[in-house]
């Protein structure tokens, strides 16, 4: 799974879309957050919408691409947290849906 944020929410769905499009993810979940964070020494606090995108990590170096280059922000968050367990059958539709080898 690959975690990243946006300000702006027709940027969110944006990004959503162009990942699903690209099967680079299986699904994107959006949500709002309120961020807290120190940028360029200044702290900050803003309402954001945070991105969960269900992807293999076979894929996580296209989906960084992506982000980096359809992002807004001039350092987007990429984080890849992996999935260390779950049902087989979503783990399967993940892996088919993001179009590996063999799926």
């Amino acid at each position: 799974m690959v975690y990243t944020t946006t300000d702006d929410a027709e940027e969110a769905a944006r990004l959503a879309r162009g990942l699903l499009d690209g099967r680079l993810a299986a699904c994107v979940q959006i949500g709002r957050v309120a961020s807290h964070y120190v940028w360029n020494g200044t702290p900050t606090q803003v309402e954001e919408y945070v991105l969960a995108i269900k992807t293999s990590s076979a894929r996580y170096e296209e989906v960084a691409a992506f982000i980096a280059a359809e992002h807004h922000y001039e350092l987007p968050e990429v984080i890849e947290v992996p999935i260390t367990r779950g049902s087989s059958g979503y783990l399967d539709w993940i892996d088919s849906a993001t179009g590996l080898p063999g799926q």
